[in-house]
């Protein structure tokens, strides 16, 4: 009877482990890993870290990076544009230096091959500017950009030999196939 009664306060004292266990992460993936004025940080899937930073004008900049990655650039507009097609003349430009970009379905803009030189440069500038076939689709100020990415990057880093998920771009459409 001791034997059973012994084995049942392992069982259930583990499983209330598990629980408050389970809880506590809970708790924890709801609150950010950092969070400074618009820049946020948050852990996703435990395999990799994102920064976030959201605009009433607009739109959402994120970041994603693994420990084994350079960061993964996307703009998602809040409306999307009149653009039937994937814009061919998208460029990210930190401060005066230009990054090729693209547009996928009409409102989420990507740096397609990211490098640590676009991380220094999203690092170093004050401002983001998005164009779009000669027209300025979102600004975004980068004040306080490299405290977030340090901590994007610390982030990151307790996930090793993780990768961050990335979008396929999208077919081409039928006209040009």
């Amino acid at each position: 009877m001791r034997i059973f009664a012994f084995a049942a306060l392992l069982t259930f004292g583990a499983l209330g482990g598990i629980v408050a266990a389970s809880a506590q992460s809970a708790r924890h993936a709801d609150e950010p890993y950092y969070q400074s004025g618009p820049w946020k940080v948050v852990e996703l899937a435990n395999a990799f870290c994102e920064i976030r930073w959201d605009s009433d004008a607009g739109g959402r900049l994120s970041l994603s990076k693994s420990s084994t990655e350079p960061a993964y650039f996307n703009f998602q507009l809040t409306d999307e544009l009149d653009y039937d097609t994937p814009g061919r003349h998208v460029t990210w430009d930190f401060d005066g230096e230009r990054v090729p970009g693209r547009l996928l379905v009409g409102k989420y803009y990507q740096i397609p091959d990211s490098t640590s030189q676009v991380e220094a440069l999203f690092r170093k500038a004050r401002t983001l500017t998005i164009i779009h076939d000669d027209k300025a689709v979102a600004r975004v100020d980068l004040t306080g950009s490299a405290a977030a990415f340090r901590q994007l990057t610390r982030c990151a880093d307790q996930f090793p030999g993780k990768t961050v998920p990335v979008i396929p771009p999208p077919a081409p459409p039928r006209s040009m196939l």
